[in-house]
């Protein structure tokens, strides 16, 4: 047969504690990066589709949208840093997070919170104030994380996802 491997899932409080402590650790350090170059038009297509998000009324969109234009926004910053490495790091977050973090996208009061927070961090980097966007980033991590998933919900999608053929 073949062998095959199952990374880490956020199933439990542990493990989701572990996972922020990672990304407070890297996504803000991302933005500090000496070779942190923001795409203009990349923040620009990121600002517009946060607008329209608030703009559509966020009780209104797919869960899988917003997911998706978070998920856009934090590859980004890691896009964004010049260290394919921090890059890196921050894709695999995004991807431990789909799974765990999916259910929480009910909460659409703090998903608006969300989308103006990202706003926000986007004024920072536009006006090249990157050691303001890192301490709001950092806040807007920390924020998110006292959000935490139903981590049955999550073991059991996680366990449907894995044996699934």
């Amino acid at each position: 047969g073949r062998w095959f491997f199952f990374g880490h899932v956020l199933s439990d409080a542990s493990a989701y504690n572990e996972h922020s402590r990672l990304r407070l650790l890297v996504e803000p350090a991302a933005v500090m990066e000496p070779g942190f170059r923001p795409d203009r038009r990349r923040m620009q297509s990121l600002r517009q589709r946060h607008r329209e998000l608030l703009a559509a009324g966020i009780e209104n969109v797919p869960i899988s949208e917003l997911f998706e234009v978070d998920a856009d926004f934090h590859e980004a910053i890691g896009d964004f840093c010049g260290n394919r490495f921090l890059a890196h790091a921050i894709r695999l977050q995004t991807r431990l997070r789909r799974l765990s973090e999916y259910e929480n996208y009910n909460d659409r009061d703090r998903l608006r919170t969300s989308c103006h927070e990202h706003l926000e961090i986007l004024d920072a980097l536009e006006a090249g104030d990157y050691a303001r966007a890192s301490t709001l980033l950092r806040r807007h991590i920390e924020v998110s994380q006292e959000v935490r998933p139903n981590f049955d919900k999550v073991r059991a999608l996680a366990h449907r996802r894995m044996t699934r053929i």
